[in-house]
């Protein structure tokens, strides 16, 4: 069991963190505090900009691969000293790839550049301490080419070219020259803040599910980056392993299907002497799309009202931060939170019910069960029949040595046929006829969060039961 489970799970306080291309510069953030903290009272913190620049100016971050060398221009650490943050506690310095997602300035070979690179970072690692921020939000999505190999036209090619980006050499010794880079990035990058969190986009889902699909996945060369990063970081150091897939969750096993995959296929990919370092430095980042579930954007084929959307939103923040081991963002593109444009009252109260669910270990109370999203068909959703988890009781504290009791029960009449049991969004046991109880052995000194998923006859098919924080102690 103790394998199995994420030592980076919080069982409680999950985060929520705004990332919106409006992003907030450090002059901003030094005026308006108090007027963000009364916009947004729904976040835990927020994503924002450097340089000091006109929100919705191009780029919306500093670029992390830059040859440019920066300066005070770029890094204005007066000004982040003087941010005074209230009830924001949870902050990022936003950091993308390149200057454009069609432009990338620096390649993976050039060392004159690379020392320019490591010395912004360096200033960058200034720059976190002098704003008081956590970390780094790495958004990692470009389409210059940077994560690959192969030329990515070619590729979309039909069918398919193989244009190699780097002739004269393989796929392994690019991946080597990678790797070295990713140790270099993350040493910079904490050298002043040995505790540093990088909270990236993504940095293994898209590199395949299996070592041999790597080389022509999506972004190849990301996993010899997050190598590195592994190799050259810290023991304080933190890695986000986000998943912009959780966009587009539609159903009520959504997130726990990309936290599962996290965990299980991420492993996988890397080497066997880097995986125990992952499981331990490496959490679950979910997501949720404010402006596809709420207005519609990239979803406005979909044939549902004003109603569906906000159930959708709720729904997802609801499971994204149940889910995630402690991280969820909530990305606007268009709406701007900081001045509540496009992010009406209702909108604001769907999230702060989803959040105080959370909080308080309630039942969502129905449950969406998956249509695809390229369909003009929206997902189902169902109300969900009554069954709850007896023991153990809410906030108990057992005694691991003798395992952990779980009972589940259905309300009278209600057809309960089978129970699935995740312990920190991890499946821990199936039970397929009642009594619905089980005793899970070795569960980690800890606080836990345990979560049913029960199945039932008929079209409301699933459904979960309020959830239960419980700790272990030794």
């Amino acid at each position: 069991m103790s394998d199995l489970l994420s030592p980076a799970f919080v069982a409680c306080d999950k985060k929520l963190v705004g990332f919106a291309w409006a992003m907030p510069s450090p002059s901003y953030l030094r005026d308006h505090m108090a007027e963000l903290e009364v916009a947004a009272p729904y976040l835990d913190g927020l994503v924002f900009r450097l340089p000091e620049t006109d929100p919705g100016q191009w780029p919306p971050w500093l670029p992390a691969f830059d040859n440019r060398a920066w300066s005070e221009a770029h890094v204005p650490l007066d000004t982040l000293r003087a941010i005074h943050w209230g009830r924001f506690r949870h902050n990022f310095i936003s950091l993308g790839p390149g200057p454009t997602y069609d432009d990338l300035q620096v390649s993976w070979f050039d060392d004159a550049a690379w020392e320019t690179v490591r010395a912004n970072l360096r200033l960058l690692s200034k720059a976190v301490v002098a704003s008081g921020a956590r970390g780094v939000f790495l958004d990692v999505e470009n389409y210059s080419g940077v994560w690959h190999y192969w030329s990515p036209q070619g590729l979309k090619q039909n069918p398919p070219m193989r244009i190699c980006q780097y002739p004269g050499f393989t796929f392994a010794q690019v991946e080597g020259k990678v790797r070295q880079r990713g140790r270099e990035f993350i040493a910079a990058l904490q050298s002043e803040k040995p505790d540093l969190v990088v909270f990236a986009t993504a940095l293994l889902g898209d590199s395949g599910s299996k070592p041999d699909e790597v080389e022509t996945s999506y972004y190849p060369l990301l996993r010899a980056f997050t190598e590195g990063l592994l190799e050259g970081a810290g023991p304080e150091v933190r890695l986000v392993n986000g998943s912009e897939h959780t966009y587009w969750v539609n159903a009520s096993d959504g997130y726990l299907y990309w936290h599962d995959r996290h965990l299980q296929n991420s492993l996988s990919l890397l080497p066997p002497e880097l995986r125990e370092r992952w499981r331990r430095q490496s959490g679950s980042g979910m997501a949720v799309f404010y402006d596809a579930l709420l207005t519609g954007l990239y979803t406005e084929k979909l044939p549902v009202d004003r109603e569906y959307r906000l159930k959708w939103l709720e729904h997802n923040l609801y499971h994204g931060l149940l889910t995630n081991d402690e991280w969820t963002w909530l990305y606007f593109e268009k709406a701007n939170p900081w001045i509540r444009e496009g992010v009406p009252p209702e909108a604001v109260a769907a999230i702060e019910r989803a959040r105080a669910k959370v909080r308080n270990r309630q039942a969502l109370g129905w449950t969406v069960v998956w249509q695809s999203l390229s369909e003009p068909v929206p997902s189902k959703v169902f109300d969900t029949p009554s069954f709850r988890i007896t023991r153990p009781a809410g906030d108990e504290s057992l005694w691991g040595g003798d395992g952990v009791v779980v009972e589940v029960v259905p309300a009278e009449g209600v057809p309960l046929t089978s129970v699935q049991l995740y312990l920190d969004s991890r499946p821990a046991a199936k039970l397929l006829a009642p009594p619905f109880r089980v005793t899970l052995r070795n569960v980690p000194v800890r606080a836990h969060l345990l979560r049913a998923v029960g199945y039932f006859t008929g079209d409301a098919d699933r459904g979960e039961a309020a959830p239960v924080l419980f700790e272990v102690a030794p």
